[in-house]
């Protein structure tokens, strides 16, 4: 019997958790005496996005257990039987937002022909780069624990 294993965005604790934080700490500002209405519908918008951020960066990650795969984004929850995948590999998963650099991270190929890429395990590097990049250990990781999955004599 396999343990879960629990892989998050690099970065996702160290820099959400505070940055969540300091928004939240700037929302609640508006229960401050004397601060206008106006003011305060402001502080809201901190208040809730800050709320957000922790919410994000607490939960947004990868679950690999004996049943599959799960993927948490910002808003969406994904689960892949590892009967529907077929391999695991390397791939172009997006890119950023503003910047348009690309992420490389884990691409599992389905049976159907289909592929989930995993964006939150995405990394912003050059593809001459990517031999001994956190993409690809965390596909190397993903890519160990399907094998064990199939082959439980690894």
């Amino acid at each position: 019997m396999l343990d879960a294993v629990r892989m998050r965005p690099a970065g996702s604790r160290v820099i959400g958790v505070p940055l969540g934080l300091v928004f939240v700490l700037i929302g609640l500002g508006a229960f401050m005496e004397g601060a206008p209405i106006f003011e305060r519908l402001w502080f809201g918008v901190w208040l809730v996005s800050g709320l957000w951020q922790l919410f994000a960066a607490c939960f947004r990650g990868v679950t690999l257990d004996e049943t599959g795969v799960t993927e948490q984004g910002w808003t969406r929850r994904k689960h892949v039987t590892w009967d529907q995948v077929e391999s695991v590999e390397l791939g172009w998963v997006g890119a950023t937002g503003r910047t348009g650099r690309s992420l490389y991270g884990p691409v599992l190929k389905l049976n159907d022909g289909k592929q989930l890429r995993i964006r939150s395990l995405g990394a912003p590097i050059k593809p001459k780069r990517l031999p001994g990049s956190r993409a690809e250990r965390e596909t190397d990781s993903i890519r160990a624990y399907f094998e064990t999955v199939r082959d439980p004599r690894r």
